[in-house]
């Protein structure tokens, strides 16, 4: 029993949008994994930020 052309570029046109489909949820979860990593990072920047303005701010208010 002989599959048709059309039954191939069928399985073909699956094939390619399931490997499609494939690295586009690969993308998403790197992309999300960035923005994680970013978010964590600026977090710590803000709160290292934070502890130095108080630093800053204790002494002053002990000069006066």
């Amino acid at each position: 029993m002989e599959i048709p052309q059309s039954g191939y570029i069928l399985i073909g046109a699956l094939i390619v949008g399931n490997l499609g489909v494939i690295l586009s949820l690969l993308t998403f979860i790197f992309k999300a994994g960035q923005f994680v990593a970013e978010t964590k990072s600026g977090i710590k920047d803000s709160k290292d930020t934070g502890i130095r303005a108080h630093k800053r701010i204790d002494k002053l208010e002990g000069e006066l």
